[in-house]
Protein backbone atom coordinates (compact mmCIF):
# COMPACT_ATOMS: atom_id res chain seq x y z
CA UNK A 1 0.00 0.00 0.00
CA UNK A 2 2.68 2.48 0.53
CA UNK A 3 4.41 1.72 -2.47
CA UNK A 4 1.29 2.44 -4.21
CA UNK A 5 0.91 5.85 -2.63
CA UNK A 6 4.35 6.84 -3.26
CA UNK A 7 4.13 5.88 -6.96
CA UNK A 8 0.77 7.74 -7.31
CA UNK A 9 2.53 10.88 -5.67
CA UNK A 10 5.29 10.87 -7.85
CA UNK A 11 3.23 10.59 -10.72
CA UNK A 12 1.32 13.22 -9.40
CA UNK A 13 4.32 14.99 -9.35
CA UNK A 14 5.68 14.49 -12.35
CA UNK A 15 2.02 15.37 -14.16
CA UNK A 16 2.77 18.68 -12.60
CA UNK A 17 6.36 19.31 -13.55
CA UNK A 18 5.32 18.06 -17.05
CA UNK A 19 2.27 20.91 -16.74
CA UNK A 20 4.88 23.39 -15.83
CA UNK A 21 7.44 22.62 -18.26
CA UNK A 22 4.99 22.58 -20.98
CA UNK A 23 3.48 25.97 -19.66
CA UNK A 24 6.66 27.82 -19.72
CA UNK A 25 7.17 26.60 -23.49
CA UNK A 26 3.61 28.12 -24.95
CA UNK A 27 4.80 31.29 -23.03
CA UNK A 28 7.42 31.32 -24.31
CA UNK A 29 5.85 30.80 -27.99
CA UNK A 30 3.43 33.19 -27.14
CA UNK A 31 5.80 36.33 -26.84
CA UNK A 32 4.31 39.29 -28.43
CA UNK A 33 6.79 40.28 -31.31
CA UNK A 34 7.14 44.04 -31.00
CA UNK A 35 5.72 46.64 -33.13
CA UNK A 36 8.21 49.26 -34.59
CA UNK A 37 5.88 52.09 -35.98
CA UNK A 38 7.43 54.63 -38.39
CA UNK A 39 5.72 57.70 -39.65
CA UNK A 40 8.72 59.92 -42.11
CA UNK A 41 8.24 63.71 -42.05
CA UNK A 42 5.18 64.52 -44.60
CA UNK A 43 4.67 60.77 -45.47
CA UNK A 44 7.68 61.11 -47.83
CA UNK A 45 8.92 57.62 -49.10
CA UNK A 46 12.99 56.74 -48.21
CA UNK A 47 14.11 56.33 -52.05
CA UNK A 48 17.57 57.03 -50.82
CA UNK A 49 20.71 55.14 -49.00
CA UNK A 50 22.38 58.18 -48.28
CA UNK A 51 19.99 60.94 -47.54
CA UNK A 52 18.25 60.78 -44.04
CA UNK A 53 14.52 61.54 -43.86
CA UNK A 54 13.25 63.03 -40.63
CA UNK A 55 10.73 60.50 -38.70
CA UNK A 56 9.05 59.48 -35.46
CA UNK A 57 9.35 56.60 -33.78
CA UNK A 58 6.80 54.16 -31.50
CA UNK A 59 7.71 50.86 -30.35
CA UNK A 60 4.45 48.82 -28.99
CA UNK A 61 3.65 45.40 -27.43
CA UNK A 62 7.10 44.60 -26.19
CA UNK A 63 6.34 42.69 -23.28
CA UNK A 64 5.59 45.59 -21.04
CA UNK A 65 7.81 48.09 -22.63
CA UNK A 66 7.23 50.91 -24.85
CA UNK A 67 9.01 54.27 -26.16
CA UNK A 68 7.90 56.90 -28.38
CA UNK A 69 10.65 59.44 -30.14
CA UNK A 70 10.04 62.33 -32.00
CA UNK A 71 13.21 62.79 -33.18
CA UNK A 72 15.09 60.60 -35.67
CA UNK A 73 16.06 59.75 -39.04
CA UNK A 74 15.66 57.01 -41.43
CA UNK A 75 17.64 56.18 -44.86
CA UNK A 76 17.81 53.15 -46.97
CA UNK A 77 20.64 50.34 -46.96
CA UNK A 78 22.27 47.86 -48.55
CA UNK A 79 23.92 46.70 -51.39
CA UNK A 80 21.72 44.15 -53.83
CA UNK A 81 19.37 44.12 -51.05
CA UNK A 82 18.25 47.11 -51.85
CA UNK A 83 16.86 46.35 -55.17
CA UNK A 84 14.23 43.85 -53.49
CA UNK A 85 10.68 45.23 -52.73
CA UNK A 86 11.17 44.64 -49.58
CA UNK A 87 13.80 46.95 -48.22
CA UNK A 88 16.41 47.42 -45.47
CA UNK A 89 16.66 50.44 -43.26
CA UNK A 90 19.10 52.44 -41.24
CA UNK A 91 17.94 54.50 -38.40
CA UNK A 92 19.64 57.09 -36.41
CA UNK A 93 19.15 58.98 -33.58
CA UNK A 94 20.18 62.00 -32.01
CA UNK A 95 21.76 60.72 -28.54
CA UNK A 96 22.22 56.81 -27.56
CA UNK A 97 19.26 55.49 -27.43
CA UNK A 98 18.29 51.68 -25.68
CA UNK A 99 15.61 49.45 -28.22
CA UNK A 100 14.55 46.86 -27.09
CA UNK A 101 16.41 46.48 -24.33
CA UNK A 102 19.47 46.87 -26.62
CA UNK A 103 22.66 48.72 -25.06
CA UNK A 104 21.98 52.43 -26.16
CA UNK A 105 23.77 53.67 -29.55
CA UNK A 106 23.06 56.20 -32.05
CA UNK A 107 22.64 53.58 -35.05
CA UNK A 108 20.47 50.63 -35.52
CA UNK A 109 19.62 48.70 -38.58
CA UNK A 110 16.47 46.94 -40.16
CA UNK A 111 17.51 43.86 -41.84
CA UNK A 112 14.48 42.93 -44.24
CA UNK A 113 15.80 39.41 -44.50
CA UNK A 114 13.71 39.79 -48.18
CA UNK A 115 16.02 36.75 -49.87
CA UNK A 116 16.19 34.07 -46.74
CA UNK A 117 12.86 32.72 -46.78
CA UNK A 118 13.53 30.89 -43.22
CA UNK A 119 14.57 34.24 -42.16
CA UNK A 120 16.62 33.12 -39.14
CA UNK A 121 20.12 32.64 -41.12
CA UNK A 122 21.58 36.29 -39.46
CA UNK A 123 19.75 35.23 -36.75
CA UNK A 124 21.30 32.07 -36.14
CA UNK A 125 24.96 32.87 -37.01
CA UNK A 126 24.63 35.94 -34.34
CA UNK A 127 22.92 33.59 -31.94
CA UNK A 128 26.28 31.16 -32.40
CA UNK A 129 28.97 34.08 -32.21
CA UNK A 130 27.81 34.56 -28.56
CA UNK A 131 29.42 31.58 -27.54
CA UNK A 132 32.58 32.40 -29.48
CA UNK A 133 35.41 34.51 -28.93
CA UNK A 134 34.81 37.33 -30.87
CA UNK A 135 35.72 41.11 -30.36
CA UNK A 136 31.82 42.16 -29.93
CA UNK A 137 28.51 39.73 -30.76
CA UNK A 138 26.13 41.63 -31.85
CA UNK A 139 22.33 42.04 -30.34
CA UNK A 140 19.00 41.21 -32.25
CA UNK A 141 15.34 41.48 -32.24
CA UNK A 142 12.39 40.54 -34.31
CA UNK A 143 9.85 43.48 -35.01
CA UNK A 144 7.05 44.01 -36.70
CA UNK A 145 7.66 47.41 -38.90
CA UNK A 146 4.81 49.81 -40.01
CA UNK A 147 5.84 52.45 -42.13
CA UNK A 148 3.90 55.62 -42.85
CA UNK A 149 0.62 53.18 -41.79
CA UNK A 150 1.64 50.77 -43.95
CA UNK A 151 2.79 47.50 -42.58
CA UNK A 152 6.00 46.40 -44.02
CA UNK A 153 6.96 43.29 -42.55
CA UNK A 154 8.74 40.95 -40.13
CA UNK A 155 12.21 42.52 -40.30
CA UNK A 156 15.39 41.70 -37.84
CA UNK A 157 16.38 44.50 -35.57
CA UNK A 158 20.73 44.71 -35.14
CA UNK A 159 23.33 47.01 -34.46
CA UNK A 160 25.17 48.88 -36.93
CA UNK A 161 29.08 47.50 -36.98
CA UNK A 162 30.48 50.78 -35.66
CA UNK A 163 32.76 51.89 -32.87
CA UNK A 164 30.43 52.82 -29.78
CA UNK A 165 31.11 53.03 -25.98
CA UNK A 166 28.55 50.53 -25.19
CA UNK A 167 28.97 48.33 -28.33
CA UNK A 168 32.19 48.00 -29.70
CA UNK A 169 34.12 49.79 -27.60
CA UNK A 170 37.87 50.22 -28.83
CA UNK A 171 40.42 53.22 -29.17
CA UNK A 172 39.41 55.72 -31.42
CA UNK A 173 42.37 57.86 -30.60
CA UNK A 174 44.80 59.94 -33.47
CA UNK A 175 47.79 58.21 -32.09
CA UNK A 176 49.28 56.09 -35.10
CA UNK A 177 48.94 52.73 -33.24
CA UNK A 178 45.32 53.56 -32.31
CA UNK A 179 42.37 51.27 -32.39
CA UNK A 180 40.66 50.67 -35.83
CA UNK A 181 37.77 49.04 -37.91
CA UNK A 182 38.13 48.22 -41.32
CA UNK A 183 35.85 46.37 -43.81
CA UNK A 184 37.74 44.01 -46.57
CA UNK A 185 36.29 45.23 -50.02
CA UNK A 186 36.58 43.30 -53.01
CA UNK A 187 35.24 45.29 -55.42
CA UNK A 188 37.23 48.87 -56.39
CA UNK A 189 34.05 50.29 -57.38
CA UNK A 190 32.55 49.55 -53.71
CA UNK A 191 35.58 51.22 -52.18
CA UNK A 192 35.73 54.22 -54.16
CA UNK A 193 32.52 54.75 -53.27
CA UNK A 194 33.13 55.37 -49.38
CA UNK A 195 35.42 59.10 -50.28
CA UNK A 196 39.31 59.03 -50.96
CA UNK A 197 41.69 56.94 -51.52
CA UNK A 198 44.50 56.43 -48.67
CA UNK A 199 42.22 58.43 -46.02
CA UNK A 200 38.91 56.65 -46.15
CA UNK A 201 39.99 53.34 -48.07
CA UNK A 202 43.53 51.64 -49.20
CA UNK A 203 44.20 48.97 -51.66
CA UNK A 204 46.77 45.72 -50.99
CA UNK A 205 48.19 43.04 -53.01
CA UNK A 206 46.88 39.96 -51.47
CA UNK A 207 48.09 36.26 -51.22
CA UNK A 208 45.39 34.57 -53.23
CA UNK A 209 43.64 31.89 -51.88
CA UNK A 210 44.66 29.55 -55.68
CA UNK A 211 48.02 29.43 -54.39
CA UNK A 212 47.40 26.31 -51.96
CA UNK A 213 51.14 25.37 -52.01
CA UNK A 214 51.95 29.34 -50.57
CA UNK A 215 54.71 29.81 -52.95
CA UNK A 216 54.52 33.33 -53.03
CA UNK A 217 54.06 33.67 -56.80
CA UNK A 218 53.55 37.40 -57.62
CA UNK A 219 51.03 36.20 -60.71
CA UNK A 220 49.18 34.50 -57.90
CA UNK A 221 48.59 37.68 -56.10
CA UNK A 222 45.29 39.70 -55.72
CA UNK A 223 44.19 43.66 -55.46
CA UNK A 224 42.19 44.08 -52.56
CA UNK A 225 40.71 47.12 -50.91
CA UNK A 226 40.15 47.88 -46.89
CA UNK A 227 37.80 50.46 -46.02
CA UNK A 228 38.60 52.40 -43.07
CA UNK A 229 35.52 52.18 -40.92
CA UNK A 230 37.16 54.22 -37.71
CA UNK A 231 38.33 56.00 -36.68
CA UNK A 232 37.52 58.56 -39.13
CA UNK A 233 40.30 60.09 -40.68
CA UNK A 234 38.47 63.40 -42.83
CA UNK A 235 39.27 65.34 -39.76
CA UNK A 236 43.11 64.68 -39.85
CA UNK A 237 45.53 66.72 -41.49
CA UNK A 238 47.28 64.68 -44.48
CA UNK A 239 50.40 63.91 -42.87
CA UNK A 240 48.17 62.31 -39.91
CA UNK A 241 46.23 60.46 -42.74
CA UNK A 242 49.40 59.06 -44.49
CA UNK A 243 50.90 58.24 -41.06
CA UNK A 244 47.51 56.03 -40.00
CA UNK A 245 47.13 54.25 -43.79
CA UNK A 246 50.91 53.22 -43.50
CA UNK A 247 50.53 51.99 -40.22
CA UNK A 248 47.43 50.10 -41.46
CA UNK A 249 49.05 48.60 -44.78
CA UNK A 250 52.88 47.23 -42.38
CA UNK A 251 50.74 45.78 -39.96
CA UNK A 252 48.63 43.54 -42.52
CA UNK A 253 51.80 43.14 -44.65
CA UNK A 254 53.98 42.51 -41.61
CA UNK A 255 51.15 39.87 -40.36
CA UNK A 256 51.10 38.05 -43.85
CA UNK A 257 55.07 37.73 -43.67
CA UNK A 258 54.89 36.24 -40.37
CA UNK A 259 52.59 33.27 -41.10
CA UNK A 260 55.43 31.55 -43.28
CA UNK A 261 58.23 32.37 -40.43
CA UNK A 262 55.28 31.13 -37.47
CA UNK A 263 55.67 34.56 -35.68
CA UNK A 264 51.68 35.00 -36.77
CA UNK A 265 50.80 35.17 -33.39
CA UNK A 266 53.50 38.33 -32.40
CA UNK A 267 50.24 39.96 -34.60
CA UNK A 268 46.83 38.37 -34.16
CA UNK A 269 44.88 36.88 -31.35
CA UNK A 270 44.61 33.35 -33.25
CA UNK A 271 41.82 31.84 -31.10
CA UNK A 272 39.93 34.24 -32.17
CA UNK A 273 40.44 34.07 -35.98
CA UNK A 274 39.98 30.33 -35.16
CA UNK A 275 36.41 30.96 -33.93
CA UNK A 276 35.71 33.55 -36.32
CA UNK A 277 36.42 31.00 -39.50
CA UNK A 278 35.00 28.19 -37.83
CA UNK A 279 31.56 29.83 -37.85
CA UNK A 280 31.86 31.40 -41.11
CA UNK A 281 32.68 28.07 -42.19
CA UNK A 282 30.02 26.22 -41.15
CA UNK A 283 27.57 28.48 -42.68
CA UNK A 284 29.68 28.63 -45.52
CA UNK A 285 29.01 32.47 -46.03
CA UNK A 286 29.00 33.53 -49.45
CA UNK A 287 31.13 36.64 -48.90
CA UNK A 288 33.70 35.28 -46.49
CA UNK A 289 36.26 36.69 -48.97
CA UNK A 290 34.73 39.61 -50.56
CA UNK A 291 32.57 41.36 -48.71
CA UNK A 292 31.34 42.84 -45.04
CA UNK A 293 34.41 41.24 -43.34
CA UNK A 294 35.41 43.61 -40.60
CA UNK A 295 38.71 43.51 -38.73
CA UNK A 296 39.54 45.20 -35.48
CA UNK A 297 42.47 45.77 -32.91
CA UNK A 298 42.40 47.66 -30.24
CA UNK A 299 45.20 50.22 -29.24
CA UNK A 300 48.06 47.56 -27.18
CA UNK A 301 46.29 44.69 -28.64
CA UNK A 302 46.16 42.16 -31.10
CA UNK A 303 44.09 42.35 -34.36
CA UNK A 304 40.90 40.33 -34.69
CA UNK A 305 38.56 39.46 -37.14
CA UNK A 306 34.66 40.60 -36.12
CA UNK A 307 31.95 41.55 -35.70
CA UNK A 308 30.33 39.23 -37.95
CA UNK A 309 28.19 40.59 -40.57
CA UNK A 310 25.71 39.73 -43.49
CA UNK A 311 24.99 35.58 -43.50
CA UNK A 312 21.36 36.08 -45.29
CA UNK A 313 23.74 33.91 -48.28
CA UNK A 314 24.83 31.10 -46.49
CA UNK A 315 23.86 27.86 -45.18
CA UNK A 316 22.73 26.73 -48.61
CA UNK A 317 21.05 30.07 -49.60
CA UNK A 318 22.92 31.09 -52.81
CA UNK A 319 22.44 29.43 -56.37
CA UNK A 320 25.62 31.81 -57.53
CA UNK A 321 28.35 29.88 -55.66
CA UNK A 322 28.67 26.15 -54.53
CA UNK A 323 26.21 26.23 -51.85
CA UNK A 324 26.02 22.24 -50.97
CA UNK A 325 26.99 21.23 -47.69
CA UNK A 326 30.40 19.65 -48.65
CA UNK A 327 33.26 21.57 -49.57
CA UNK A 328 35.35 24.14 -48.16
CA UNK A 329 34.84 27.66 -48.53
CA UNK A 330 36.57 29.92 -45.83
CA UNK A 331 39.62 29.91 -47.88
CA UNK A 332 38.39 31.92 -50.34
CA UNK A 333 39.10 34.76 -47.41
CA UNK A 334 43.01 35.41 -48.42
CA UNK A 335 44.28 35.48 -44.58
CA UNK A 336 42.43 32.33 -43.68
CA UNK A 337 43.95 30.97 -46.96
CA UNK A 338 47.46 31.63 -45.79
CA UNK A 339 46.69 30.57 -42.15
CA UNK A 340 44.91 27.31 -42.77
CA UNK A 341 48.39 26.08 -44.56
CA UNK A 342 50.16 26.17 -41.62
CA UNK A 343 50.18 23.24 -39.78
CA UNK A 344 50.42 24.79 -36.38
CA UNK A 345 47.30 26.70 -37.02
CA UNK A 346 45.81 24.12 -38.98
CA UNK A 347 45.66 21.58 -36.11
CA UNK A 348 44.33 24.33 -33.16
CA UNK A 349 41.71 25.02 -35.86
CA UNK A 350 40.54 21.43 -36.02
CA UNK A 351 40.51 20.86 -32.00
CA UNK A 352 38.80 24.35 -31.57
CA UNK A 353 35.91 23.01 -34.59
CA UNK A 354 35.36 19.90 -32.74
CA UNK A 355 35.14 21.65 -28.92
CA UNK A 356 32.38 24.40 -31.14
CA UNK A 357 30.16 21.51 -32.13
CA UNK A 358 30.76 19.35 -28.95
CA UNK A 359 29.36 22.66 -26.88
CA UNK A 360 27.46 24.38 -28.97
CA UNK A 361 25.77 23.51 -31.87
CA UNK A 362 22.48 21.58 -30.02
CA UNK A 363 22.15 24.57 -28.29
CA UNK A 364 22.28 26.40 -31.92
CA UNK A 365 19.25 23.24 -33.25
CA UNK A 366 17.52 24.04 -30.28
CA UNK A 367 17.54 27.85 -31.07
CA UNK A 368 16.87 27.55 -34.12
CA UNK A 369 13.26 25.47 -33.36
CA UNK A 370 12.23 27.50 -30.67
CA UNK A 371 12.59 30.79 -32.34
CA UNK A 372 10.53 29.57 -35.14
CA UNK A 373 7.65 28.79 -32.97
CA UNK A 374 7.69 32.05 -32.11
CA UNK A 375 8.13 34.16 -35.35
CA UNK A 376 6.04 31.43 -37.59
CA UNK A 377 2.94 33.54 -37.39
CA UNK A 378 4.51 36.56 -38.24
CA UNK A 379 6.67 35.04 -40.88
CA UNK A 380 3.61 33.75 -42.63
CA UNK A 381 2.22 37.21 -42.32
CA UNK A 382 4.87 38.53 -43.96
CA UNK A 383 4.95 35.84 -46.54
CA UNK A 384 1.43 37.02 -47.47
CA UNK A 385 2.67 40.58 -48.10
CA UNK A 386 5.79 39.89 -50.02
CA UNK A 387 4.96 36.24 -51.48
CA UNK A 388 7.50 33.27 -51.09
CA UNK A 389 8.63 33.10 -54.54
CA UNK A 390 11.02 36.32 -56.02
CA UNK A 391 10.48 36.45 -59.62
CA UNK A 392 11.59 39.92 -59.63
CA UNK A 393 15.32 40.63 -60.30
CA UNK A 394 18.24 39.18 -59.10
CA UNK A 395 17.11 36.18 -57.26
CA UNK A 396 19.66 33.83 -55.26
CA UNK A 397 17.55 31.23 -54.16
CA UNK A 398 18.53 27.38 -55.25
CA UNK A 399 16.05 25.59 -56.74
CA UNK A 400 15.89 23.71 -53.24
CA UNK A 401 14.58 26.64 -51.67
CA UNK A 402 12.24 27.63 -54.74
CA UNK A 403 10.19 24.54 -54.39
CA UNK A 404 8.92 25.13 -50.39
CA UNK A 405 6.22 27.81 -50.06
CA UNK A 406 5.97 27.73 -46.44
CA UNK A 407 8.41 28.91 -43.37
CA UNK A 408 8.40 25.65 -41.37
CA UNK A 409 9.68 23.72 -44.37
CA UNK A 410 12.09 26.86 -44.95
CA UNK A 411 13.64 26.59 -41.42
CA UNK A 412 13.64 22.85 -42.13
CA UNK A 413 15.68 23.23 -45.13
CA UNK A 414 18.34 25.55 -43.13
CA UNK A 415 18.12 23.32 -39.66
CA UNK A 416 19.18 20.06 -41.93
CA UNK A 417 21.56 21.81 -43.65
CA UNK A 418 23.49 22.99 -41.05
CA UNK A 419 23.55 19.15 -39.37
CA UNK A 420 24.70 17.77 -42.78
CA UNK A 421 27.22 20.65 -43.16
CA UNK A 422 28.34 20.00 -39.32
CA UNK A 423 28.87 16.10 -40.44
CA UNK A 424 30.58 16.64 -43.33
CA UNK A 425 33.16 19.03 -42.20
CA UNK A 426 33.74 16.82 -38.72
CA UNK A 427 34.61 13.65 -41.07
CA UNK A 428 36.56 15.31 -43.28
CA UNK A 429 38.42 17.66 -40.73
CA UNK A 430 39.15 15.16 -38.63
CA UNK A 431 39.93 12.19 -41.13
CA UNK A 432 41.54 14.21 -44.17
CA UNK A 433 42.13 18.03 -42.56
CA UNK A 434 42.00 20.93 -44.47
CA UNK A 435 44.16 20.90 -47.59
CA UNK A 436 44.00 17.32 -47.38
CA UNK A 437 40.71 16.83 -49.09
CA UNK A 438 40.85 16.84 -52.91
CA UNK A 439 37.22 17.21 -53.81
CA UNK A 440 35.03 19.77 -55.31
CA UNK A 441 32.78 22.10 -53.85
CA UNK A 442 29.41 20.41 -54.54
CA UNK A 443 26.88 22.44 -56.31
CA UNK A 444 23.48 21.49 -54.57
CA UNK A 445 22.43 18.31 -52.25
CA UNK A 446 22.78 15.82 -55.48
Amino acid sequence: MKKLLNLIVLTFIIVILSSCSKQETNNKMNESIPNLIIHTKNGNDITSKENYLDADLRVENANGFSLTIDNMRIRGRGNSTWGYPKKPYRLKFDKDISLLGMKPATDYVLLAEHNDKSLMRNYAAHYLSSYLKLPHSLETNYVNVYLNGNYNGLYLLTEQVAVSKNRLNIDVSEDIDGGFLIELEREFERANSEGIENRDWFRMQNPNPNDRNNEGDPTLYQELYYVVKSPKLKGYDEVAQLNKINYYKNYFKDFEDSVKTNKYSDYIDVDNFIDYFILTELFKQVDIGYSSVFITKDKNEKMQMGPIWDFDISSGNGNYYAYGPKGFWADYNPWFGILIKNKGFEIKYIERFNEVIDLYFEKLINELMDTREIIQTAANRNFDKWGMHLDDGFNPNPIEMLSINNHKEQTDYLINYLIARKDWLLETLNNEGYFGYLGENDEGWS
